[in-house]
């Protein structure tokens, strides 16, 4: 009984993690898109660019 309690939670577990893994490949190909082109703003707007991308770099470790 207990054996199966626990394939069952591993199940679960599995689950509830395979749809992260799957919401960080979709995040880490948005990231670089709009990393891309933002150098040339870089120059005129440095400090709301870096106010940007450190909120997302934070949720994108907190992911893994």
């Amino acid at each position: 009984m207990l054996a199966r309690k626990r394939i069952t939670y591993l199940r679960v577990i599995s689950i509830f993690l395979n749809p992260s893994r799957q919401l960080n490949s979709t995040i880490k190909p948005y990231t670089p898109t709009p990393y891309t082109p933002h150098p040339t703003p870089h120059t005129l707007h440095p400090t709301p660019s870096f106010t940007n991308s450190r909120p997302t770099l934070n949720a994108i470790a907190r992911f893994h």
